[in-house]
């Protein structure tokens, strides 16, 4: 199983291990005693065998993690799966030009290819009316870049976020830009943090109180040079964050692809969440 092979390691086994081996022993003590058994190697090998399997048990990575904000009524949960079959509102990524075209453009394996794909059925038409339509109030910010001869010019601020109701409510996020050379230009921590605030803004006026669902955004074609488990942090702290002055959604779904788990230390994410 890809979780236990990132999470199991000798730095969180261990201490639980000998958690464990303490609580048994003062559960387990009283008893002995009080039936006047006699301890024998035996005995204390089980215990032993019994503390590692409470610890292996213990330890075991989940498909979701999820914790709980009592204070604020805030719950966030990291699930292993496609964000594509979340039942709650979907933010999907686009560069500043929100490019469409299949192939050349955008890779047809990523989340925004599979999107297109799934959502539209690959109706790029279709998908471009919706994007017209939408970044009608965002004209008055575009850029036009005559250099960019493939594509679309237009180019909009990092942190521009639409609102698409198909089916499902989406909200289409800007937080890299598209080079002339088609290939996206690595994005910054600051880009990131900016676009996640201004896509908590836009969630507050219209998730409707529902949860949403982010990606681990900038870590493949966007190239931030920070590993999923930072962009895992940040998008929660800046959730977090935004949620501590308004409401932000009901909740936040960070869907983690099952060919990224090996590269999330889950148990930093959750100590990490524990410590908020």
């Amino acid at each position: 199983m890809d979780f236990l092979k990132q999470s199991f390691s000798w730095r969180t086994f261990s201490p639980k291990f000998f958690a464990s081996l303490s609580s048994l022993w003062i559960v387990l003590k009283p008893i002995h005693e009080l039936l006047k058994l006699e301890a024998g190697w035996f005995e204390y090998l089980g215990l032993l065998f019994l503390s590692i399997i409470v610890t292996i048990i213990w330890n075991w990575p989940r498909s979701i993690i999820k914790h709980r904000f009592n204070h604020n009524d805030l719950t966030v949960r990291i699930i292993k799966g496609d964000i594509l079959n979340a039942e709650t509102n979907i933010v999907i990524g686009f560069s500043d030009t929100f490019d469409t075209e299949i192939g050349r453009i955008i890779k047809t394996k990523s989340l925004q290819g599979q999107f297109q794909q799934q959502v539209f059925n690959g109706d790029v038409a279709e998908l471009n009316e919706q994007l017209d339509r939408l970044l009608l109030p965002e004209q008055k910010y575009a850029i036009s870049d005559p250099d960019k001869t493939v594509g679309k010019q237009q180019r909009f601020p990092i942190g521009t976020t639409l609102t698409l109701d198909y089916g499902k409510r989406y909200f289409f996020l800007t937080y890299t830009m598209m080079g002339n050379d088609l290939a996206c230009i690595p994005t910054s921590a600051e880009n990131i943090v900016l676009a996640l605030f201004k896509l908590w803004d836009c969630t507050g006026r219209n998730a409707q109180n529902d949860s949403i669902a982010v990606p681990v955004i900038a870590t493949d074609a966007a190239r931030s040079g920070l590993s999923r488990t930072t962009i895992i942090k940040l998008i929660v702290l800046t959730f977090y964050a935004a949620h501590s002055t308004k409401t932000v959604a009901k909740g936040l779904d960070i869907y983690v692809h099952p060919k990224d788990i090996e590269h999330v230390d889950f148990n930093s994410v959750k100590a990490f969440l524990t410590g908020l």
